[in-house]
């Protein structure tokens, strides 16, 4: 509610919009940024830290409790969705050299923060922001579709080269980040099989109450973890929302928005609804949720005005059209 009612006193500029959006990346990422150095300044490196802490994790800024590393991701996933917005004009802000700038500099902060906890899930939200973002922001074209067959192509090749050089494999593995992908296929991960068992546990527990036995402490998964907590009702209400989420933002790219103000909502949704498939957002991440409330409702605030602004523009050309008619 918050959110729409900000969207609606928003202005033809979208200034407000732009300021909260810009506002809610750029702190998530400087707090990842400042607890990511916490921890190096007080360890001296990320892999004494590891052994110091058993375990990855990060110190948080504000006091010296520790941050789990796929926890640590909720942080850094806002500054991972940059990439695609980096190539994107910025001429509609009014600060937009600026702006474009710090937009960089949060993907590359994000990106080291990856690479350093080895957080495989970082890298699969930058391939998906990309797709989502190109996709649905701009229309289809030749060129794009061009672009993206020798991306394709340039994939293909650089994991040619990983399979059959194994002086670059030898190199690539010296990483902890590229150790964990080779260590783990990503279809083996334990999190699918969870899903699995909290799935079967919702018409077995219907009720909720963590009667069901998973794999994991958790379902790693926001909608299977509040059927496994609270039961079958309480997800269903959550799979409404969901929807009307993503309905509000299927009718948002179809809308004459600014293309910019589109490629961060859609990344936004992207970095949030990604995460809420991987991780326990209600063991923890409260705020998380609260923010994807928020853009939920700053979006569905955005189409009301464009909706107002379509409904004048009718308005004024059928009164301009009767005037000239009667003239």
């Amino acid at each position: 509610m918050l959110g729409e009612l900000v969207a609606r006193k928003d202005g033809l500029d979208k200034k407000i919009a732009y300021n909260i959006i810009f506002g809610i990346i750029f702190s998530f990422v400087l707090f990842s940024f400042l607890s990511l150095m916490k921890t190096i300044n007080m360890y001296g490196d990320m892999d004494v830290a590891v052994k110091a802490l058993n375990g990855r994790y990060v110190l948080n800024i504000w006091n010296d409790s520790l941050i789990s590393a796929t926890g640590f991701n909720t942080y850094l996933s806002f500054g991972l969705i940059m990439l695609p917005i980096c190539f994107m004009s910025f001429k509609e802000l009014r600060y937009g050299k600026i702006m474009k700038v710090l937009c960089i500099f949060a993907f590359m902060v994000s990106l080291y923060g990856v690479i350093t906890l080895a957080n495989r899930t970082g890298f699969v939200l930058i391939l998906v922001s990309l797709i989502s973002v190109s996709l649905l922001v701009g229309k289809v074209t030749y060129f794009k579709i061009i672009k993206w067959f020798f991306g394709i192509l340039f994939v293909g090749l650089l994991n040619f080269l990983y399979e059959n050089n194994m002086s670059i494999k030898y190199f690539l593995l010296q990483y902890p980040l590229f150790s964990r992908f080779n260590e783990m296929n990503m279809g083996s991960d334990p999190r699918f099989e969870t899903w699995k068992e909290a799935l079967r546990g919702l018409f077995i527990n219907p009720t909720g109450g963590r009667k069901t036995s998973l794999s994991l402490n958790y379902a790693h998964n926001m909608w299977l973890d509040v059927g496994y907590d609270v039961g079958i009702l309480s997800f269903c209400l959550l799979c409404l929302v969901t929807f009307l989420a993503l309905l509000t933002l299927r009718n948002f790219v179809k809308s004459s928005q600014p293309v910019l103000l589109k490629a961060l909502i859609v990344g936004l949704y992207t970095a949030m609804f990604l995460t809420f498939m991987v991780e326990p957002i209600f063991q923890g991440w409260f705020t998380y949720f609260t923010i994807f409330c928020f853009v939920f409702g700053l979006t569905h605030g955005l189409n009301f005005n464009s909706r107002v602004s379509r409904g004048n523009n009718i308005h004024k050309n059928s009164d301009s059209n009767y005037k000239m008619t009667a003239s």
